[in-house]
């Protein structure tokens, strides 16, 4: 049956197997007990410290056909914490929680210790580098071949100082 819904596995799948919009995917091209499961939590209902409650992951998201699937695709998973690896010639579906399939907000466990280094294991002493200043930048400038100008040297630089001194002066004047 056709039906509306806001949960975002559906609208997913839905859009994965479309022949006109979407990708035009068949059912055997689903892994279905991965995508029933990440459906179900997003339909988990979890109550904020405000004392609101609602649906774990929603969307009301209108997607723009005229973008590649690829970012359409990338959206919809955005809405739900989601990955869709393709494993043994189908596409499954995962949603990033804390390792417990039936509660979307469930605590990670601790991982379990494999082994403990001391001090009897480290040989010719440790340090830890961490970033320095000359390392660092505040401006980049790059030269590059462009096709625009007969294939000759051109350059751009992030951020562009004549932008960036436009705006310091605009907002001086705004200040005014």
């Amino acid at each position: 049956t056709i039906a509306y819904t806001d949960n975002p596995v559906s609208c997913l799948l839905d859009y994965m197997r479309n022949p006109v919009y979407g990708k035009g995917l068949g059912n055997d091209d689903f892994e279905y007990g991965s995508w029933d499961t990440a459906a179900h939590l997003c339909d988990q209902t979890v109550t904020y410290t405000s004392g609101v409650s609602t649906n774990a992951f929603s969307t009301n998201y209108v997607l723009d056909t005229g973008v590649s699937l690829m970012s359409n695709t990338k959206i919809l998973l955005a809405a739900f914490r989601g990955i869709m690896p393709y494993q043994g010639g189908k596409y499954q579906l995962i949603i990033e929680h804390g390792g417990d399939n039936t509660d979307v907000v469930a605590t990670p466990s601790s991982p379990t210790t494999v082994m403990t280094v001391t001090n009897d294991h480290i040989i010719g002493g440790m340090t830890i580098d961490g970033e320095n200043k000359l390392s660092k930048v505040n401006r980049v400038r790059m030269t590059y071949v462009n096709p625009d100008e007969d294939y000759q040297p051109d350059e751009v630089a992030f951020p562009d100082i004549r932008i960036a001194s436009q705006k310091t002066l605009d907002d001086s004047m705004l200040a005014d």
